[in-house]
């Protein structure tokens, strides 16, 4: 028989980077993305400022790179500014108000307890943290079906309109 893993790291292997094929892989660029990734960030660009921007939806078929785009995109935001914190959940992962949540404070690094705190008085903690710390959050929901389909639509009324009802300028989801 023959020695199956002395190939192991063959330069013949069909697959010449594997990390690519992971589902946290984020490509270093998005070809033929440019205008999209552009236009995304001339819509968060007001939040570097201090100012509130628009609500942004993006759709379109599977596979066409609009996650690709925004995690690029978020990570040159990170790069550019350490008062615009990006917030990246995947909704089919974390499909509740609460899971959202947990997701801003792990960004943000607070410390609360997994269970025993109520959903208004976590979102109110993290809204406390931007407060303190002068930090807008550019909250990307990915898969934002998940949500709706979990009857959360609520949760992302009240999202949206943080900023607006806490009157507060630096509130930015």
């Amino acid at each position: 028989m023959a020695k199956l893993f002395d190939t192991a790291n063959d330069a013949n292997s069909i697959i010449s980077r594997e990390e690519a094929l992971r589902p946290d892989y984020v490509p270093t660029e998005a070809l033929h993305r440019t205008n999209e990734m552009e236009t995304i960030a001339s819509s968060i660009k007001p939040m570097i400022g201090g100012q509130s921007c628009s609500n942004l939806f993006i759709c379109g078929p599977t596979g066409t790179g609009k996650t690709t785009c925004m995690k690029l995109v978020a990570n040159q935001l990170r790069e550019s500014t350490s008062k615009v914190i990006p917030v990246y959940v995947n909704c089919w992962e974390r499909p509740t108000k609460m899971g959202v949540y947990f997701e801003i404070t792990e960004v943000l690094k607070l410390l609360l307890p997994r269970r025993g705190l109520a959903a208004d008085e976590v979102f109110e903690k993290i809204l406390e943290t931007m407060r303190r710390e002068n930090l807008a959050i550019l909250l990307i929901l990915d898969e934002l079906d998940s949500l709706v389909y979990k009857k959360q639509e609520a949760f992302l009324y009240n999202v949206s309109r943080a900023g607006a009802e806490r009157g507060a300028r630096t509130y930015r989801w």
